[in-house]
């Protein structure tokens, strides 16, 4: 093969992809559209990569208890502002499970390197279970899903 044969960048049926760093979107701050092959290939493999170091080892704890709604926002009653359940009325108590944690690294893995630590908090309403979860990652700016 020469060279310029070897530096043909293929999909996975072997075909050439000429572009794949750029996808057509909806308007020019619209959403990415689904015809785009390259770009869901792409997206597939990368959803379904899985490198060792990377791989999260959760440590934490968590806390059980309730919440005890006040029922009020300020002066005003809060159900003007919200329909859940749980915040109607005064005095309300709901199921909570806390839990924050940090992680491992991987085997060799600087635990500088990548420190995500976050939280989850889960009411067991009787609607259903309502959960918020927060993580302090970095945050990318690129609206790009293929970069």
């Amino acid at each position: 093969m020469s060279e310029e044969e070897q530096l043909i960048l293929t999909n996975r049926q072997g075909h050439p992809v000429h572009d794949n760093q750029n996808q057509r979107t909806v308007g020019p701050r619209g959403p990415a559209t689904l015809e785009n092959y390259q770009f869901l290939e792409k997206i597939s493999h990368f959803d379904r990569e899985r490198i060792p170091e990377r791989v999260v080892h959760a440590r934490g704890v968590t806390a059980y208890g309730y919440f005890e709604s006040y029922g009020r926002w300020g002066d005003e009653p809060i159900a003007q502002f919200t329909r859940a359940k749980l915040f109607q009325e005064e005095g309300r108590r709901t199921e909570v499970a806390a839990r924050f944690s940090s992680r491992i690294g991987g085997r060799d893995a600087a635990e500088r390197a990548r420190d995500p630590r976050g939280f989850a908090v889960k009411f067991y309403t009787e609607d259903g279970n309502w959960d918020l979860v927060g993580n302090n990652l970095a945050v990318f700016f690129s609206r790009a899903a293929i970069k």
